[in-house]
């Protein structure tokens, strides 16, 4: 994925910092946990740039790599990847695990609107 689309963490510092962002963000922030080695992630990588592409003005995608920010995995209990988790003004919403695009697709519309 494209740098400039999206938010990647390299630590839990930055991590918090972005959840910061997203409690005054008038964006949607949905935060993608997942992992360099994760075969499922990987396969709707190009899906996800379009997407991200597509709704760049109103959701702020952040990838989250398990391996670089093991600690905000532990913390948000997640255990499958990829897993994805909508915040609205920084208030978690359901989370969504799974590669199905159409899935994620319906999910971020349900929470963006």
């Amino acid at each position: 994925m494209a740098d400039d689309l999206y938010k990647r963490p390299k630590s839990m510092e930055e991590f918090e910092q972005i959840l910061a962002e997203a409690k005054t963000s008038d964006k949607l922030y949905v935060l993608q946990f997942s992992a360099s080695w994760c075969g499922p992630c990987n396969a709707i990588e190009g899906d996800l740039e379009d997407l991200t592409k597509e709704l760049k003005d109103t959701v702020q995608f952040v990838f989250v790599d398990a391996d670089d920010v093991e600690e905000a995995q532990e913390q948000w209990e997640i255990v499958n990847m990829p897993t994805f988790v909508a915040l609205k003004k920084g208030e978690k919403q359901e989370l969504y695990s799974g590669n199905k695009m159409d899935k994620i697709k319906e999910y971020v519309a349900k929470h963006a609107a």
